[in-house]
């Protein structure tokens, strides 16, 4: 399902079957770029400094404040935002994530939750017709899979997300043999959270690990993507008080920028922490994609920010 915002020169579409955004120009030959955010994360079980308001912090044994975020959907919604994350979603229940799904959609905002830690219980208070993000290591592939098999019986879309080492490359492999028998198809690989991943990619054609390069050739039916995912998703949150933060790209602390409340989306374009391009940068020039015509690199460009990757090649 798209969804999508009118622009001054067009639209832009988010393309919740691919994961991306792309642009729509009324005039192709023209240049054109966003002044609004694409997508923002927020963790419902977090606040700043422990201080939200009794109700508000959704998780276990708390009663959630429902109008107070419906509230926060709204303006976020009136910024622009077309893709919100729910970070942290293990600590919902499954109404609570109902409830997100049923409002956002009213809104023409697509809800995506992503797990951080999947529960030792192996059980998820996920509802069917969701989409989840779920992190598996290639080491713990084989546990999850009972977890991935009832994801998919219960109607649930699931999205994989596997954080990548070098030394890891058999286990990458078998991860991918037991991803496809379960025909799950997205698979997200991202760059080792280290200062030697520069060192490791240098050498690699597009900037993409020869391991990784190496799945598209056994897995051709993946969809598998190369992209610092963590990077992306924190750009700019929202926590359960409405505190708003961006993240410094190389420490990756959280940097404040205000209170949702009381942030105008021009104070927010402004804000000297925050980087409306690196946002729009993060969201459009994937690292590079896999896809059945090869390898694309995308680039930052004025004229064009966003690009339909399905017109290249992409499932």
């Amino acid at each position: 399902m798209p969804f999508a915002r009118d622009e001054k020169w067009g639209s832009i579409i988010y393309d919740s079957e691919a994961d991306c955004f792309r642009a729509e120009p009324r005039n192709p030959g023209e240049g054109f770029r966003s002044e609004r955010p694409l997508s923002l994360t927020c963790y419902p079980g977090e606040a700043d400094l422990g201080n939200a308001e009794d109700g508000l912090l959704l998780g276990a044994e708390r009663d959630p404040n429902f109008e107070e975020w419906l509230s926060i959907l709204r303006r976020l919604r009136s910024w622009g935002v077309l893709r919100l994350n729910i970070g942290s979603a293990e600590v919902l229940e499954r109404a609570a994530m109902q409830w997100f799904l049923d409002e956002a959609g009213k809104l023409d905002l697509k809800i995506v939750f992503s797990i951080e830690n999947v529960p030792p219980n192996l059980e998820l208070q996920v509802p069917p017709g969701a989409e989840v993000r779920i992190p598996i290591e290639p080491a713990n592939g084989r546990k999850h899979l009972e977890l991935l098999a009832r994801c998919i019986a219960s109607r649930i879309e699931v999205r994989i997300l596997t954080v990548f080492e070098p030394l890891q490359a058999e286990l990458l492999r078998e991860l991918g043999s037991d991803l496809a028998l379960l025909d799950i198809r997205d698979w997200t690989i991202a760059p080792p959270p280290s200062s030697a991943e520069q060192v490791w990619i240098e050498a690699a054609p597009g900037g993409i690990p020869q391991e990784v390069l190496s799945l598209r050739e056994r897995f051709s039916w993946l969809r598998i993507d190369y992209a610092d995912i963590a990077a992306r998703e924190n750009n700019l949150i929202v926590l359960s008080d409405g505190a708003v933060f961006t993240q410094d790209p190389v420490t990756r602390e959280r940097l404040w920028l205000g209170w949702l409340k009381e942030l105008e989306l021009q104070e927010l374009i402004a804000h000297s922490k925050f980087s409306l391009e690196r946002h729009l940068n993060l969201w459009v020039n994937w690292a590079a994609c896999i896809t059945r015509a090869g390898v694309i690199t995308s680039h930052w460009s004025q004229r064009l920010f966003c690009i339909d990757l399905r017109n290249r090649g992409f499932p």
